[in-house]
């Protein structure tokens, strides 16, 4: 199993014909613009979309993912996000993913890390850990 393509955005919409138009898409980094005299505000909540492009082989077999989020420095609980797998969406041994996640509780700034956990009847097979987003304050 490989990721090719994770894309943290703003929003993403659904079009016509099975394709999605992502909105605000981010690099490497979030970055929060402070005005002169007037700090940016800790902390924040921040809607995100998440866009997931899976290469699996034949013996990736799982039925669900989950993702878990964590920051450094900050000992808070961030959402986790369930996504069944509907077979019928596997095209080309691979998975598009597409999420638009509720607000997330952003404490400050560092570093944002996901984990994905690939699942099977609820028990965990891998769990990746390869992925991550910088927010800073600029």
């Amino acid at each position: 199993m490989q990721i090719k393509d994770f894309l943290f955005c703003d929003d993403i919409r659904a079009e016509i014909g099975n394709k999605h138009s992502l909105m605000g898409v981010y690099g490497d980094e979030l970055n929060f613009a402070s005005q002169p005299g007037k700090p940016v505000k800790w902390p924040m909540n921040k809607p995100l979309g998440l866009f997931i492009k899976l290469i699996i082989d034949d013996s990736d077999i799982f039925d669900s993912i989950k993702m878990k989020f964590s920051m450094d420095n900050y000992d808070t609980r961030l959402p986790e996000v369930n996504m069944p797998i509907d077979a019928s969406k596997i095209t080309k041994r691979q998975i598009n993913l597409v999420t638009k996640m509720e607000p997330l509780h952003i404490p400050g700034p560092g570093k944002l890390v996901v984990y994905l956990s690939f699942l099977k009847q609820g028990n965990i097979l891998e769990t990746i850990c390869d992925i991550s987003l910088d927010i800073n304050e600029r």
